[in-house]
């Protein structure tokens, strides 16, 4: 971790720069930062410094308080694990752009962490103030995140379910893809049986089903040459039989292409639209995961909650946490 008395100096004198190296202040930050799980609350732990005014202290305090004691009664807790900061790939959704899978997946992985934080600290409203006051501000995306996890069947999949025109899009695809194949498995003993290959099994080449004919075959058949080996000692040809059955395919597998880049359009003008919406929430949950990593910490050391006094104070029987 960079070290954070670096970042203060500019701000504290030496007086109070020599107390945080004796307090052991970057080791009180690591261990916070532990109790940090989204890269938005790992960043606030990182920027966290001594404060000077009053009621800044005592709000703070407040805060962690409301956690620690959420954490010691509550059954159900928040939890950011799977909190992405996707505020950047929100921006391009709604400038317009396409967004790829796996960015939809992050999105929809981050709108369902916002509901579960929501959901997990509705009890807090009326009993934990501040607490209350940030779920008030939460939104669940219920329905964007439903279409989202419905239409993707994983980080890097568009689920068949997506549309209905997809899925028999998808299901021709998987017929041609059988036909090409069982029609080059003859292909393949019927020139393994004259010899015409190096190997018996058909393999792909530039998007198309070809057979590995020797080089001594080339005068003899009439085939496409897509490629050949290193060696020069196969040439991997395209019979005729299936130039058209190849085509059939490629036509195939650009459908369901066409189709699958509508559903990425379609997902990602959803994601625009609530996207001015979505970011405040995604900062909001960042903070709550920073609020709760300092109430699991004070969980952790045991700690109790200081009382600020504005006049010079005498320490007994305190202990340093490490």
């Amino acid at each position: 971790m960079v070290d954070k008395l670096e970042n203060i100096q500019k701000n504290n004198s030496i007086e109070n720069i020599f107390s945080l190296k004796n307090l052991e202040f970057n080791k009180i930050i690591s261990m916070l930062d532990s109790h940090a799980h989204s890269s938005l609350g790992k960043k606030l732990v990182k920027q966290l410094h001594p404060e000077r005014i009053p009621w800044q202290i005592i709000h703070h305090q407040n805060e962690t308080t409301e956690a620690r004691e959420f954490i010691d009664r509550e059954e159900r807790l928040p939890s950011f694990g799977n909190l992405i900061d996707v505020r950047d790939l929100i921006t391009v959704a709604i400038k317009g752009s396409t967004l790829t899978v796996p960015k939809l997946w992050d999105i929809a992985g981050t709108i369902r962490s916002i509901r579960l934080t929501k959901e997990a600290l509705s009890n807090s409203i009326g009993t934990y103030s501040l607490l209350g006051e940030y779920a008030l501000h939460l939104t669940a995306f219920s329905n964007l995140e439903e279409n989202l996890f419905f239409s993707l069947e994983d980080e890097e999949t568009i689920a068949d379910k997506a549309t209905s025109e997809l899925k028999k899009l998808r299901h021709n695809l998987r017929e041609k893809n059988y036909q090409i194949q069982e029609r080059s498995k003859k292909l393949a003993r019927k020139y393994s049986s004259n010899n015409l290959l190096t190997d018996s099994t058909f393999t792909i080449r530039n998007n198309r089903y070809v057979l590995p004919f020797s080089s001594g075959a080339m005068g003899r058949e009439k085939v496409i040459i897509q490629s050949s080996s290193e060696s020069g000692l196969t040439f991997y040809g395209e019979p005729l039989e299936l130039v058209e059955l190849n085509n059939e395919l490629q036509r195939a597998y650009q459908l369901v292409r066409n189709e699958e880049e509508k559903i990425l359009q379609m997902l990602t003008s959803q994601v625009g639209i609530a996207g001015d919406r979505i970011i405040p929430c995604i900062e909001i949950c960042g903070y709550l995961d920073f609020i709760f990593a300092k109430g699991y910490l004070s969980r952790q050391l045991n700690a109790v909650r200081p009382v600020y006094c504005p006049d010079d104070i005498n320490l007994n029987d305190v202990r340093h946490p490490l």
